[in-house]
């Protein structure tokens, strides 16, 4: 898989966690995940006792990605979601 690759597929997070935020609360074998996921993937993960949140498709992060490959090329990607980030190298 390609960086750009990377930054375009669906995305997940886990609030397992505690947030950075007050009153810092974790949310144990919590999955929220983009829909569009293996349906047979997601019923596992409930079946193991994950509770799992489904959301629209690109509506979970925004990444941007740089980096150089073994020959010294330089890498960037940028994701779609939001429609606010670039990806531009030199």
């Amino acid at each position: 898989m390609g960086v750009q690759e990377a930054v375009e597929a669906t995305a997940f997070h886990t609030d397992h966690v505690p947030s950075s935020f007050t009153p810092r609360r974790s949310r144990p074998l919590a999955l929220v995940t983009e829909a569009g996921r293996d349906r047979a993937v997601l019923d596992e993960l409930r079946r193991r006792g994950h509770e799992v949140h489904e959301v629209q498709p690109g509506t979970l992060g925004k990444v941007c990605v740089t980096g150089r490959a073994d020959d010294d090329l330089v890498l960037a990607a940028a994701s779609p979601r939001g429609q606010q980030a670039y990806a531009v190298a030199r």
